[in-house]
């Protein structure tokens, strides 16, 4: 089975991709703090640093600044070198090709003047021209082919497993509470996580965070298609929560 990554794992900044500390800690399934010591410790020159690795931070569930790390591919394939294990190499490869994916689809848009050029003049020209831009073309319909058959799959799925696969994509495979949950949805963090909520709920005034925690507690007796609702015992603020995906 394919490996689905949080659908922001990678996004385009400034022309550039890049993820996070934070989705790399929650794809590979580790600890935050593990994955900004691992690129504290780092041997690598200061200038590879500089260019690769921006400190920055996030606001967590619980409205708490904390620090993160944006990080290039460069980057991101120097800090998982380490990283070892079937499964983590399964995450290092679907990273890449989702890194390779974005960039394949920014620079389709960057060159969209070259498929726009006016008519050459002659025939050979025109065949020039043609030749030129055919590679284009062609990741430009391989690129609207995933994107059209991820957005089919996902509209096709009954609203329990729609929402469970937004929340993994969105998500990640991470331990949460349902409090965390409703304010994740809340604040609209992910639009598409959100819509399948809607979708599944009804309007988000409807929601309260007992009713979440009792869906979480029904999905939790069964499986769900490709997902199985974890219950990972009593927390500060409640169940805690975990969705696997079933292998």
């Amino acid at each position: 089975m394919p490996i689905l990554l949080p659908i922001d794992a990678v996004v385009m900044k400034d022309g550039r991709s890049i993820t996070t500390s934070l989705k790399v800690a929650e794809v590979f399934e580790k600890r935050h703090d593990s994955v900004l010591r691992d690129i504290q410790n780092l041997d690598c020159s200061d200038n590879f640093i500089l260019h690769n690795f921006v400190e920055c931070s996030y606001i967590n569930a619980r409205n708490v600044k904390q620090p993160m790390y944006e990080i290039t591919k460069d980057g991101f394939t120097f800090l998982v070198m380490g990283y070892r294990g079937k499964k983590a190499a399964e995450f290092k490869e679907a990273y890449i090709d989702e890194f390779n994916r974005l960039e394949a689809k920014e620079q389709l848009i960057n060159t969209s003047d070259i498929i726009s050029i006016s008519s050459p003049k002659d025939f050979p020209a025109a065949l020039r021209t043609f030749a030129d831009i055919a590679p284009v073309l062609a990741d430009m319909a391989r690129v609207l082919a995933d994107e059209w058959e991820q957005r089919e799959t996902t509209t096709s799925q009954p609203p329990t497993i729609a929402f469970l696969n937004a929340w993994w994509q969105c998500l990640g495979p991470r331990e949460i509470t349902a409090k965390e949950l409703y304010q994740i949805l809340s604040s609209q963090q992910c639009p598409s996580l959100l819509h399948a909520a809607i979708a599944l709920f009804g309007p988000i005034e409807n929601w309260t965070n007992r009713k979440l925690s009792n869906v979480l507690r029904t999905w939790s007796r069964q499986p769900q298609d490709d997902f199985s609702v974890l219950n990972k015992g009593q927390g500060k603020n409640g169940n805690i929560w975990y969705l696997e995906r079933n292998q």
